[in-house]
Parts: C-alpha cells; structure tokens; sequence
C-alpha cells in the first residue's frame, strides 16, 4: 500500500499518461484495503439475516414443485425484495433461483438413482413442466441425461442370480 502512496506521490509520467497512472494506482489503493478488511467486516451477516435466509430455504424446499415468488418470498421472510436479492447470495453463494435450480436437480437425481420415480415422474415432482427442459436442465447441472442416470440406476439395482 505504501509502495503505491509513493508511485503516486512520485509521479513523473507523461500528462497524456498520468490520469490512467493514478486511476490504476487509486483503484490497487482500494483493492489493498479492501483485502486488509476483516472477513467479519467483508461480510457480516446478523443472526437475524441468517434466520430470515434460513427461513427462505425452508420454504424453498419445502415448495419445490411449486416456489412462491421471489416477492412472496421477501415478504414471508420479513425483509424488502431488495435487500432479499442482496441477503440470500450473501449466505448461500447464489440467487434464490438458482438455489432452488440445485435443489431441484438433487432431488431428481436422488428420486432416479433410487428408482422411485422414472424421468417423467422426476421432471412433475421437482415442478418442471417441460420434459424437454428438465432433461436440458438436468444434463447441465450433472453432465449426465436423466434417463440414463434411470437406466444406470436399474442396471446397478437388478438382483443378483
């Protein structure tokens, strides 16, 4: 940081030269401070930012077929959709969205690696309507298609003679 203060101080560039030196200085200045920060300060969340993140989970899992909206969502929680958009990520490393996107796939690959239900079934249980977009969905998220994660499942489940 102090390395930077000096370039600064110091500076003999070029006047076409010198507002880029300094934004590019200005902007290291910032990074530095900005990583000396305590994680605690970085990002500090409430316990009660934590209880409304975890009650917004809860919902989520439990309407996985069927999610409110995300402004239902903010409003059974207790907090603005705003500050909703910027809380979750915050504890859960994504938007609720794409939250709910992870919960749904493992749900499908847990109801297919066990047999439960077969693609279709799957695809209605965790609230796709589209087989074809589950199945596009599914194959992202795992890099695997849905029906041969069912067929696989039946092969390795067969008795043994």
């Amino acid at each position: 940081m102090l390395f930077n203060i000096s370039q600064i101080l110091n500076s003999s560039q070029h006047r076409s030269d010198q507002n880029f030196f300094f934004i590019a200085r200005i902007m290291d200045l910032i990074n530095c401070m900005q990583c000396n920060l305590p994680e605690k300060i970085r990002t500090h969340i409430t316990s009660l930012e934590q209880q409304q993140a975890e009650k917004a989970e809860d919902i989520l899992k439990n309407n996985i077929e069927n999610p409110p909206s995300l402004n239902n969502l903010a409003e059974c929680v207790g907090v603005s959709l705003a500050k909703f958009k910027l809380l979750f990520p915050k504890i859960y490393g994504m938007p609720p969205y794409c939250y709910l996107r992870k919960l749904r796939m493992e749900k499908a690959m847990e109801l297919l690696s066990n047999r439960e239900m077969n693609v279709t079934q799957s695809a209605y249980e965790v609230g796709y309507n589209s087989l074809s977009h589950f199945s596009t969905v599914f194959t992202k998220h795992f890099g695997i298609k849905p029906s041969k994660v069912h067929s696989l499942s039946m092969i390795n489940n067969l008795p043994d003679k």
